[in-house]
């Protein structure tokens, strides 16, 4: 099986010279800290160019260029790790982004008691659909009641959404180093 991983020239050779680093991964994303794939080449393409934008203009670096991975799958040896796969936008998937994206500290001072999420790392590998961008956004303002404007936990959960576009999709991304060793056959550079 084959996958992308949009980013900027840098990592990529930082990528293919040293391996995955797991601990370089954002936190707060839609499932939890990890290294994020997709089958699309063009949504990797578009998450390279965006990527190679920001992180230019932080590090004011002109040279930097769009760079897309082609990662070779071993597919028989997903079977055996705990993979959560979901198929459509349900309520759960909604959760699980939510509470991922929202954060540890966030559950804690909300008393939620929730294992629909995978700030532990439980999940060596997820395989769903790319959250809409305005979750960021979502899951900030729901964190400041004053900017709450009263709306419940469930209603705000309800309101993620998958990206639209007909450019993102679906992803897989891999949170254990377990996960990165067997499952990772190859990595190359494409052209973009």
């Amino acid at each position: 099986m084959i996958v992308y991983h949009g980013t900027d020239s840098y990592s990529a050779q930082n990528i293919m010279e040293a391996g995955i680093d797991l601990a370089r991964g954002e936190e707060s994303v839609d499932n939890a800290r990890g290294f994020y794939t997709t089958p699309s080449r063009e949504f990797a393409l578009r998450r390279a160019r965006m990527t190679t934008a920001a992180v230019g203009k932080f590090r004011k670096d002109a040279t930097l260029r769009p760079a897309v991975l082609e990662i070779e799958i071993d597919g028989d040896v997903l079977k055996k790790l705990n993979v959560l796969e979901f198929t459509g936008t349900t309520y759960q998937w909604k959760e699980f982004v939510f509470y991922n994206r929202a954060g540890k500290r966030f559950l804690r001072s909300q008393g939620i008691v929730s294992s629909n999420h995978n700030l532990d790392l439980v999940y060596d590998v997820v395989i769903d659909e790319t959250a809409d961008a305005g979750v960021g956004g979502l899951v900030s303002n729901f964190r400041y009641k004053e900017t709450r404007g009263g709306i419940d936990l469930r209603t705000a959960i309800n309101k993620v959404q998958r990206s639209n576009s007909s450019t993102w999709g679906r992803q897989m991304s891999f949170h254990t180093s377990r996960a990165v060793k067997m499952c990772i056959k190859s990595i190359r550079s494409v052209d973009v």
